[in-house]
């Protein structure tokens, strides 16, 4: 859970507060200006706020690359949120902040396919990340920055990491991984799943086909060979209907495509933010009306085309950016990467029921034939 209180609506209070806060690690803080960024993954953009923060010098945790200071966001009311503020160990200056941007935005990332898995997970597998945001710290000199995130409460438990190495047996985290592969068109695996009570997360890594942005962490087409030589697909999985565990084969370098057998090959989009700005492009032409069904784009991703009477809001779309009954245009972009997302995977499963059909029948007649 995330720890909130309130306190009264004093200046003078909110500062009392924030020295006792201090106070339990022994050391003087003091309250200071901060710009706090946030990533919207369905805009690909970054939205600024100002707020106040509180946060202790020592930090109460370390790992490769990140340390963690306790911190509490103070609002003008008088109430705070405990939160978390973690600072790059390994970097510092201009690449510190490009490794924060790319933390936080992956998070964010994270969180959007966790929504795309709850809405077709069981009700007992649901998943969601904790919202990540990078910190300007404006009073201080040369403007560092952090990644901060609330303070979460509960038994902390480690999934996997970025490596393929396996320390629970959690089907839940597992499939989210596999998931993730599936719904985002091969482009992407998010592993280095942890957190709390068994399904809050915090901190994961994502590798992509190219391996370009998502940090230092990103090991690309590498990254998901490693997860898929140790993973394993349970009911999970099965629930999904995603397809059975098979290590992908690298294309060649790093950065040039997976080949995934039943699922065709799909190379990386260059300069491609998030898979769903690559969803949105393909709409466009769509929309256009510039492709014929089932032809592939310059980037090797399969593009369907949809019927007219499924896309009520294409002429709309193309004008004002408002439809007819008062829908907004966001509304209806949203709805027409679902279909067009939902569309594709309807596809590549078909694909891969023939494929293993195939392979049986293939299997029947070399048992026939060996029989003989």
């Amino acid at each position: 859970s995330v720890q909130t209180s309130a306190l009264p609506s004093s200046s003078s209070d909110v500062s009392a507060a924030a020295a006792r806060f201090c106070a339990r690690g022994r050391t003087m803080a003091r309250e200071e200006r901060g710009l706090k960024h946030t990533y919207s993954v369905q805009h690909d953009a970054w939205f600024s706020q100002e707020t106040r923060v509180v946060i202790e010098p020592s930090s109460f945790a370390r790992g490769g690359m990140r340390k963690a200071h306790r911190m509490r966001e103070l609002d003008s009311s008088g109430g705070f949120v405990d939160s978390v503020a973690k600072f790059s160990t390994i970097s510092s200056g201009s690449a510190a902040r490009e490794q924060c941007f790319a933390d936080c935005r992956m998070q964010m990332v994270a969180e959007y396919y966790a929504q795309q898995f709850n809405k077709l997970s069981p009700s007992s597998a649901k998943v969601s990340f904790v919202v990540a945001q990078v910190l300007e710290l404006l009073d201080r000199p040369g403007v560092p920055v952090c990644c901060m995130e609330p303070y979460l409460s509960g038994a902390y438990s480690k999934h996997s990491d970025n490596a393929g190495h396996i320390f629970s047996s959690s089907p839940v985290a597992h499939a989210f991984s596999h998931f993730t592969f599936v719904d985002s068109c091969e482009q992407l695996v998010v592993v280095d799943i942890q957190g709390v009570n068994g399904s809050l997360y915090t901190d994961p890594q994502v590798h992509s086909v190219d391996g370009r942005g998502f940090g230092q962490g990103n090991l690309g087409a590498g990254g998901i060979r490693r997860f898929f030589q140790t993973h394993t697909c349970n009911s999970i999985c099965s629930a999904l209907n995603l397809p059975h565990n098979r290590v992908p084969e690298a294309a060649g370098a790093r950065g040039r495509g997976l080949a995934h057998p039943g699922f065709g090959h799909v190379a990386p989009a260059p300069g491609m933010s998030v898979p769903m700005q690559h969803l949105m492009q393909q709409m466009q032409k769509l929309m256009a009306g510039h492709l014929p069904p089932e032809m592939r784009d310059q980037n090797g991703m399969r593009v369907i085309r949809m019927p007219h009477q499924a896309m009520p809001a294409q002429r709309q779309l193309a004008g004002a950016g408002r439809g007819g009954d008062g829908a907004s245009h966001e509304d209806e972009v949203a709805d027409l990467s679902r279909a067009l997302a939902a569309s594709e995977l309807d596809a590549r499963r078909r694909e891969r029921k023939e494929l293993d059909q195939a392979m049986r029948l293939s299997g029947a007649y070399s048992s026939g034939q060996r029989g003989r």
